[in-house]
């Protein structure tokens, strides 16, 4: 069990008087006259170690590292985690979540705070679906697994497939009709050659076996040919949002 007063006391001395860090941050952003809102306890915690400031449709996380001094911050947007970083300095992420609640760029973000990091792959999301499902082929096409880039490039000139965003679990290529987490789970999948399997084209439950192939390219097909009708192009949000957009 930590205790939240003497991590404060050792790193934090700045937040003692406030009482923490969700009131450090609030108390910062009217002085320095930074526009933030809703400043609230990190999940179930009591606003001591980690505070959360909510936009439209994500949050921005920040806790106190317990080691030394840093602010350690993550954000997501529409399921999606955008960016990170850490810092010792508290005005700096009192800037980076004002950004991130105003809905700036990530680059905007980071040119008021400098810390923050993103990837390409988080400015593909920012751009758009279309645009995160391409960057994520290309990625698992250029990855170290070679069946997974196999199947990758076998994807690409098949427009049913590769226009759902693909992500991979226990080294099994998936499919979602969304792009954030939690994913569609209604779609075939491909688990790539085991032992004397080929490529297996299964249900999303593993409980039926469409295909098995010797090949990337007739998994793919197969993989095609099994999924459901007018499934995608994969949509921005989680799984339930696409269940919405769909009642």
């Amino acid at each position: 069990m930590i205790d939240e007063e003497a991590l404060l006391r050792a790193h934090y001395p700045d937040l003692v008087p406030a009482g923490g860090l969700v009131a450090a941050m609030a108390g910062l952003a009217r002085v320095t006259g930074v526009p933030l809102s809703s400043v609230v306890p990190g999940g179930q915690s009591s606003g001591v170690r980690s505070a959360t400031v909510r936009s439209p449709t994500g949050y921005f996380a920040v806790y106190l590292d317990t080691e030394e001094r840093d602010f350690v911050v993550v954000f997501w947007d529409r399921g999606v985690k955008m960016g990170g970083g850490a810092t010792a300095d508290l005005d700096e992420v009192v800037r980076a979540a004002s950004a991130w609640q105003q809905g700036l760029p990530l680059r905007e973000m980071k040119a008021r705070a400098g810390f923050v990091y993103y990837d390409e792959l988080g400015e593909a999301h920012e751009a758009g679906a279309a645009q995160a499902v391409a960057v994520k082929w290309r990625m698992l096409r250029e990855g170290p697994q070679e069946d997974i880039g196999a199947l990758a490039r076998a994807a690409e000139p098949v427009p049913e497939v590769a226009c759902l965003f693909p992500y991979l679990s226990h080294s099994v290529l998936l499919l979602s009709r969304c792009t954030g987490y939690p994913y569609t789970h209604d779609t075939p999948c491909v688990r790539p050659p085991v032992g004397s399997f080929g490529f297996q084209v299964l249900a999303p439950d593993g409980s039926r076996m469409f295909a098995e192939t010797e090949t990337a390219e007739e998994a793919v097909r197969a993989l095609a040919a099994a999924l459901p009708p007018d499934c995608g192009p994969a949509r921005r949000g989680t799984a339930e949002d696409t269940e919405q957009q769909e009642d």
